[in-house]
């Protein structure tokens, strides 16, 4: 699994005239941001554009291909439960990237974790905060992430799983929390897997 999310500079060596735009003036579309305003179909495409792009460059095998995580594979790279900085809310320090008192300066939210500051009003660049126990950054915060898996048993819409730059709560940050949705938003993102032979699956 990639240790970081899509970013914006990679997204568009598919799609050269997507725009993750901004959000009330700030930026969302730097090179090194998180890619977002990309829907589950979106993410899909990228990875099946990956897997033809490398393997044609003899990068990665025929029998290998780049896909979205399963729910499984997400909880593994997030860590136990809890949340991905550890068991205690409110977060401390610099955790990770939500909505904090920067995000009510710079933007005037209101729902914000009062008295956390990240430093950082939107998606900040990748690297800005430090990995977990297991070598992955932002797997809570900065842009929640699309996953493989169908949301429920009706098949209408995909998973996402993780807190984004907009999580105030503490159950919505939790590493066990899941959400759905239907389309793109400005703070969903995804990150990729590379499976095939000596790979599980």
């Amino acid at each position: 699994m990639g240790r970081y999310e899509v970013r914006n500079c990679d997204f568009k060596r598919f799609k050269a005239d997507h725009n993750s735009g901004n959000y009330k003036d700030k930026p969302l579309g730097g090179d090194r941001q998180p890619v977002v305003h990309v829907s589950w179909d979106d993410a899909k495409a990228f990875c099946a554009w990956l897997t033809q792009t490398e393997q044609a460059e003899r990068v990665i095998s025929k029998d290998q291909s780049y896909r979205l995580p399963t729910e499984k594979e997400w909880e593994l790279a997030a860590g136990k439960a809890g949340y991905p900085f550890g068991k205690k809310w409110p977060p401390s320090g610099k955790a990770g990237n939500y909505a904090d008192e920067t995000a009510k300066r710079d933007l005037g939210e209101t729902s914000i974790i009062d008295g956390y500051d990240d430093g950082c009003a939107v998606a900040a660049e990748q690297g800005a905060f430090d990995r977990n126990k297991s070598g992955f950054y932002d797997m809570g915060g900065n842009v929640a992430e699309w996953c493989k898996d169908w949301f429920d048993q009706k098949q209408k819409s995909h998973v996402i799983r993780g807190g984004s730059w907009k999580t105030a709560k503490a159950e919505e940050a939790e590493t066990s929390a899941r959400r759905v949705q239907d389309g793109e938003s400005e703070d969903v993102g995804f990150r990729i897997v590379l499976s095939g032979p000596g790979f599980r699956r």
